[in-house]
């Protein structure tokens, strides 16, 4: 036994990192796990510093306090504090559903995983489907979400939301996730941070459909995570096209691990994660980027039809007249433009990843967007200004179409 509690002490201390986020621990009935914000290491001379977002199992509950709603009161954010001589968990607050549990002291079992920003991580994502999402739909989505992790890294933390076609059960989801970020963050904001009349989290995607990722790493909470958001129209499950779209927002999460850079929420605000991304409001490289991976990686798995890629690519390049007759350059069309940023920016990292390689788009310049602006990640990655190779893939979109072709892979 106390070989054990030793191997804990010595798991927990290869994923020690003295960061300050914490709240409120979360125990999932469905899958057993407890999610602990932050413990402190007691009984042992080391002198650790916290350690924080890290998943465990429960082997035995030893004592529980009392119990009230989480509505009723604050969520403290103190500690847990694990004790070495006895093998200890004591929790101050543990959220189960809407119900507070204080003062649990517990055994621990299994150590699951450890997420920092930015880091690869064995931790899967969160899932929580509404509640008229099939569960052949949550497995579909998962499927693809992992083929995407392991192709890129699999990074988070990650909360995985999938909305169906109900209103109110996306209504009840957006509860659940008030709930859940109400035990997570001290800093969590009831009247902005959860749904309200002004502001839908899911509801909108049950008429609209659609997929995204919200990045929720802000100046404003202490705890940091990426949301993403698939729905069941626009494109739906049974739909060959929610397949790379799962791709597609995957590589967004992958762009943003790589970028540290914290926003404030408020969208009026400078915030260098969007200028990371290719500026605020402009899709070309982040979107261009996602759907060209994301279309690609789907083309190379095993029973997609021969020809998939150049499909695509070839369907986008219906974008490019429209483009041309226009004026402004590719990294100043926003979402609303009347040419699709998507298609033309699509068709720039195809071009991009022609001239340079695969490795110099997503390992050298990720590798770099962490620690500098972007126009000089762009300039060191791939050895011409921003400027000067949007110029130049203008000049190669005068090419005919079979000549454009052919540099994408049959």
């Amino acid at each position: 036994m106390k070989s054990k509690r030793r191997n804990i002490l010595l798991i927990f201390t290869l994923f020690l990192n003295p960061c300050w986020t914490f709240g409120a621990d979360l125990y999932n009935p469905l899958t057993g796990y407890l999610t602990i914000p932050k413990v402190v290491i007691d009984g042992s001379s080391s002198g650790q510093a916290p350690i924080e977002n890290i998943v465990v199992t429960i082997k035995d509950v030893i004592s529980a306090g009392g119990s009230y709603l989480l509505d009723d009161r604050l969520i403290t954010g103190e500690a847990d504090s694990y004790d070495m001589p006895t093998g200890y968990l004591t929790i101050p607050q543990v959220v189960l559903e809407n119900q507070v549990y204080e003062n649990v002291v517990v055994t621990l079992n299994t150590l699951i995983s450890r997420t920092d920003w930015g880091i690869v991580t064995s931790a899967a994502p969160e899932i929580f489907p509404s509640s008229d999402v099939s569960q052949e739909t949550v497995d579909l989505t998962l499927k693809w979400f992992n083929i995407a992790a392991a192709e890129w890294g699999n990074y988070g933390p990650v909360e995985l939301y999938i909305v169906g076609n109900d209103a109110e059960a996306a209504r009840n989801l957006e509860d659940a996730y008030c709930q859940r970020h109400r035990a997570l963050d001290p800093k969590w904001e009831v009247e902005w941070d959860c749904a309200n009349s002004n502001y839908a989290i899911f509801t909108g995607y049950v008429d609209e459909g659609g997929a995204a990722i919200s990045t929720q790493k802000r100046s404003t909470r202490q705890y940091d995570y990426l949301m993403m958001i698939m729905s069941a129209k626009y494109p739906g499950p049974r739909e060959e096209d929610y397949k790379p779209v799962v791709l597609h927002e995957y590589f967004h999460i992958f762009q943003h691990s790589h970028i540290n850079d914290e926003c404030t929420g408020d969208t009026r605000d400078e915030c260098e994660r969007s200028n990371k991304m290719g500026g605020k409001g402009k899709p070309w490289f982040a979107e261009g980027g996602a759907e060209y991976m994301g279309q690609w990686l789907y083309s190379k798995q095993d029973g997609v039809r021969e020809g998939y890629f150049s499909e695509i690519m070839l369907r986008k390049l219906a974008s490019v007249e429209g483009y041309k007759a226009q004026n402004l350059p590719l990294d100043q069309l926003s979402y609303s433009s009347s040419v699709s940023a998507y298609d033309i920016g699509t068709w720039f990292i195809a071009y991009l990843i022609h001239n340079e390689g695969i490795e110099a788009f997503r390992d050298q310049f990720y590798g770099k967007i962490g620690k500098m602006a972007f126009d000089e990640a762009f300039e060191l990655s791939f050895g011409k200004t921003r400027s000067q190779y949007l110029n130049d893939f203008d000049e190669f979109l005068n090419n005919s179409e079979d000549e454009i072709m052919l540099i994408i892979d049959k």
